[in-house]
């Protein structure tokens, strides 16, 4: 393999992974609106759903057929959802009854 062609690959995941960086630091330093955020957080989550589908589906439903892993996907999805509600209730302070601050397993 030439050096160029390392360096050329190299250069492609620098600016790649620089996406993260940049995400992190305008996470930290800027104040934008929740409706950005939300918006770009439902636009990520939707590409890498998409991204499964695409790449691991067929292979997953050639292995299993096609119910198992759209069972897992739906599973997957709505225990997120689910974690995601549990841990809004709890900030507002209607967490379940019994539950303690230092017992509650999303936050």
């Amino acid at each position: 393999m030439s050096e160029s062609l390392i360096l050329q690959a190299g250069f492609w995941g620098w600016l790649a992974a620089s996406s993260l960086l940049l995400g992190a630091w305008l996470g930290l330093g800027a104040r934008l609106p929740k409706r950005l955020v939300a918006a770009s957080m439902a636009f990520g989550s939707g590409v890498l759903i998409a991204a499964l589908c695409f790449e691991q589906l067929p292979e997953a439903k050639r292995l299993a057929g096609i119910w198992p892993p759209l069972g897992g996907l739906l599973v997957g999805g709505m225990a997120f959802v689910l974690a995601d509600e549990g841990s809004i209730a709890f900030r507002r302070g209607i967490a379940p009854e019994g539950w303690a601050e230092d017992r509650w397993p999303v936050c």
